[in-house]
């Protein structure tokens, strides 16, 4: 059994299915959609060597690929997750690959228990904009897609409010929208370019998370997630390949719980 409060480093294939009773999981994947440059490298005795944006190289599946690696997390991280859980998906795209991501979207529903809730859109409060490109517009909000299994779309947890009582039991609840404005990340991680939010992380699990909550990151990176459970209070197990980067949030987690 994997303890509370870890970073494994390991794959999430094999991580996910050893994990039980998750009410939240939360996560950036990588979104195949890196655009590579060939560089060259003295280590490689003067070989080019493709680098992207993590010091290990996983953003270069084809779509087909990268497809069937989604429906099988999904798939394994099924059993592990609570009925009245979540898989909150921050996920975009590029112009390298500006469609890759709805084809693996459409296969998670079409080949695994889990369906499609909502939709949340985040705004930045800056972007890096586009200027090389002549028709292509700077993309300052990533949508969130939100998954609960299937059968349990009315039943799935949400920190909703409940403000008033009418006849017949008719209940109404406070407006939650799916509009978020978070900050973005603050800190740069050597070993990682796609860091995200704490601030969003933050957002996104004071609407789903339940008290004492164990929320899953699959794709840990650089301890993003780990770090608004911790300011909140939760718990979290994180997997994540790279050792270079599960040192770095171990290190961030130790030295600065705020960052």
């Amino acid at each position: 059994m994997i303890p509370d409060n870890t970073i494994v480093c390991d794959s999430c294939q094999d991580i996910a299915p050893q994990i039980q009773d998750i009410d939240v999981v939360l996560t950036s994947p990588f979104y195949n959609t890196s655009v590579k440059t060939l560089v060259y490298d003295k280590e490689h005795r003067g070989r080019a060597n493709q680098r992207g944006r993590y010091d290990t190289l996983v953003d270069v599946l084809t779509n087909d690929e990268y497809n069937r690696f989604m429906v099988d997390l999904f798939n394994k991280i099924h059993p592990g997750l609570k009925d009245t859980g979540v898989i909150l998906f921050n996920i975009s795209y590029s112009a390298g690959n500006p469609d890759g991501y709805m084809f693996a979207l459409s296969e998670i529903i079409r080949n695994t228990q889990f369906t499609l809730v909502d939709q949340i859109a985040w705004k930045k409060p800056m972007c890096i904009p586009d200027i090389s490109s002549t028709n292509r517009l700077t993309r300052i909000v990533e949508p969130i897609y939100v998954f609960c299994k299937k059968g349990c779309e009315k039943t799935f947890h949400m920190n909703k409010e409940e403000v008033s009582r009418g006849e017949a039991s008719h209940r109404c609840y406070k407006h939650i929208n799916n509009f978020i404005e978070a900050d973005i990340s603050r800190g740069k991680c050597p070993y990682n370019k796609a860091t995200y939010s704490v601030d969003l992380c933050e957002k996104l699990l004071r609407i789903y998370a339940p008290e004492n909550a164990l929320v899953y990151d699959p794709f840990m990176g650089s301890g993003t997630t780990a770090v608004a459970c911790k300011k909140m209070g939760l718990r979290y197990i994180g997997s994540e390949i790279s050792q270079n980067q599960v040192n770095w949030a171990n290190e961030r987690l130790l030295q600065d719980p705020l960052a």
